[in-house]
């Protein structure tokens, strides 16, 4: 018998894990954590089918799962500068970028792209920072 739990660190909330044996000895693990953090593994077996579980050697161990790829259905816009704005004056809005989990993205390196678009006038100048 070998059970693998995962939990995590932040909150105790068990994940789901499955673990089906391939041969003699050998199991395949398979989870999908969907937040960013750090998570606790522990793995036990039972020595030949019988008596307690007990924890294999390097267990239980640390998983750090980071944030994913940009997911742009999460992307969250805010600030005036998005239904608003006033002629001759600068107005600015603030993206904040989201991985399918949820997850906020904590360092740069996506490409943002902006176009504004006017029926009567162009537009002449637009700029896109990355904090």
């Amino acid at each position: 018998m070998f059970s693998v739990q995962v939990t995590s660190l932040s909150n105790g909330a068990a994940q789901t894990v499955t673990v089906t044996p391939v041969a003699n000895g050998e199991y395949q693990v398979q989870y999908t954590l969907t937040q960013a953090g750090e998570y606790k593994m522990t793995v036990r077996m039972q020595a030949n089918g019988v008596g307690s579980m007990y924890p294999i050697a390097s267990s239980p161990m640390t998983i750090k799962c980071i944030v994913s790829t940009t997911d742009p259905l999460n992307t969250v816009l805010s600030g005036l500068g998005v239904t608003n704005a006033v002629a001759g004056t600068p107005t600015d809005f603030l993206a904040t970028l989201f991985d399918s989990g949820a997850n906020q993205r904590t360092s740069g390196g996506d490409t943002l792209s902006v176009s504004l678009t006017s029926l009567s006038h162009t537009i002449t100048s637009l700029e896109v920072f990355d904090n």
